[in-house]
């Protein structure tokens, strides 16, 4: 079969859309579930000026999520798995409304999950380290508007992919792994 071809500079003025750029460059969320959480990385972060807590130190977390619900599994019946980020913060934070920031509400859920409450930040964070932990993951959208939506079942994520909304997940909860 002959190749067609053509020269390059004829699509040199072309621009691509933002929403090719946006939809190549997303990263695969994991679907609503419990998973095993382990850290692969941790490090100390500050929070930027346009973060709501400006200069804050935060731990900052890459985990390795593996689903522990049976009906979470790949085409090969594997569990699903997956990357994500959770930054902590030992700093009791606030929000507008008095709830504790989630940043803070993660550190107090990882400290007691690994066992060490009362115990110094160092060994907190040896410990988040060292032991994996059970956690909720919920896959949400943030939406153009900037309001994120949590959808329960795939018609809904369909509404939110189809109005523009940009996947994330986010841990809701971490628990220490049941015995």
């Amino acid at each position: 079969m002959e190749q067609i071809t053509f020269d390059l500079n004829e699509i040199f003025e072309q621009t691509t859309s933002d929403e090719l750029v946006r939809e190549a460059t997303a990263f695969k969320t994991l679907p609503s579930s419990k998973y095993r959480l382990t850290v692969a990385k941790a490090e100390g972060r500050v929070t930027p000026a346009n973060f709501s807590f400006p200069g804050v130190q935060m731990v900052h977390l890459q985990v390795d999520a593996v689903a522990i619900d049976p009906a979470n599994v790949d085409a090969s019946g594997n569990p699903i798995k997956g990357k994500l980020f959770v930054d902590l913060s030992p700093t009791i934070l606030r929000r507008d409304d008095g709830k504790l920031d989630s940043s803070s509400k993660r550190w107090g859920q990882y400290q007691k999950a690994v066992d060490k409450i009362g115990a110094t930040v160092g060994e907190v964070i040896e410990a988040i380290k060292l032991y994996p932990v059970d956690a909720y993951v919920a896959e949400g959208f943030k939406m153009p508007d900037q309001t994120y939506q949590f959808p329960r079942n795939s018609d809904e994520r369909k509404l939110a992919v189809d109005g523009g909304g940009e996947a994330k997940n986010f841990v809701q909860g971490i628990y220490k792994i049941a015995a």
